[in-house]
């Protein structure tokens, strides 16, 4: 689960770390994190959040950013790469 208190605020995740799906950064370990922690390098303000059973995406600062379990591509990067903390989705040009 992902929030953010209010418009301009931190965006802080909770739930599993498995997949790196709560964004802190560092290696995927497994385990749960308990209480609202901060997503790494997340940019601001967060405009939308969404997270997933093993992803989380945002819009903040014109940016689609996505972080977590990348095996079917699903956080757009280009890449199948688990990411720990937030990438930038790639967008044709156009979109």
């Amino acid at each position: 689960s992902c929030a953010s208190a209010d418009a301009g605020a931190t965006l802080r995740c909770w739930g599993s770390t498995a997949y790196g799906q709560l964004g802190l950064g560092g290696a995927p370990a497994a385990g749960f994190e308990v209480m609202a922690t901060p997503v790494a390098s997340m940019v601001t303000p967060v405009e939308r959040v969404d997270a997933g059973a093993g992803f989380g995406c945002a819009i903040a600062a014109d940016r689609v950013l996505c972080w977590g379990l990348n095996d079917r591509g699903q956080l757009g990067d280009g890449t199948m790469t688990t990411r720990t903390a937030p990438v930038a989705v790639l967008m044709p040009r156009g979109l």
